[in-house]
């Protein structure tokens, strides 16, 4: 006697194949329907951490004219390879220049070195200032209605407490209709101390920033 396999049911949606073996006989496969999916595995590492941008340390937009803008003391935060400061700038002088300093750590004392290379105009104009109180800057004062400056400065290795500090900057501001002034600087701070706090005034301390100015500060 032949033997037969034992009797199964077929679902619908299973998956037949026939296949005619001769003499009669035939031989069905199935192939059951899909099963539920299985439950997820467990999350994978993290990935490697991607290259930073700059992380934005301070940001202050004058709604009023004022004296000047300040970190405050600890308001620059350490741990970064640089400062990147930007101002968007005008004082309340009549006349140009707007003639600004920036500080470091609230001091005031002539331990601040200078040089600029640049131009008013088409002449060019160099020059250089050992033991000021401040780096110097130019921006626009309020001669021309909507005149504006722009600063922009670096400060490498800000908070090591080896060595003086450095800085690269750059500001420029128009004059009148076709004219400007530009201008290239490089300075010391000559100070071992960690920078945590950075302002800019005005020159002339009776003078103000107007509203509107703007200093941002970043770590790189």
């Amino acid at each position: 006697m032949p033997s037969f396999p034992t009797t199964t049911h077929i679902q619908f949606g299973d998956a037949l194949n026939v296949t005619d073996l001769g003499s009669g006989q035939i031989r069905v496969d199935g192939q059951g329907s899909v099963g539920p999916t299985g439950a997820t595995g467990p999350q994978g590492p993290a990935g490697p951490a991607g290259t930073g941008g700059m992380v934005k340390l301070f940001d202050s937009l004058l709604g009023a004219d004022a004296a000047s803008i300040d970190t405050g003391a600890g308001g620059v935060a350490a741990g970064y390879a640089c400062l990147e400061v930007r101002m968007f700038v005008r004082t309340d002088e009549a006349s140009d220049p707007g003639q600004l300093y920036v500080r470091l750590n609230n001091d005031s004392t002539a331990i601040y070195d200078w040089q600029r290379a640049g131009g008013s105009n088409v002449t060019a104009i160099a020059s250089t200032i050992n033991g000021d109180t401040g780096w110097a800057c130019l921006c626009a004062s309020s001669s021309i209605a909507n005149n504006w400056g722009a600063v922009t400065m670096s400060i490498p290795n800000y908070d090591n407490t080896l060595s003086w500090k450095a800085a690269t900057w750059v500001d420029a501001y128009n004059v009148s209709s076709g004219s400007g002034r530009a201008f290239v600087r490089g300075g010391l701070y000559r100070s071992a101390s960690a920078v945590s706090r950075i302002a800019v005034t005005c020159l002339n301390p009776a003078q103000k920033l107007r509203s509107g100015s703007r200093m941002t500060v970043w770590g790189a």
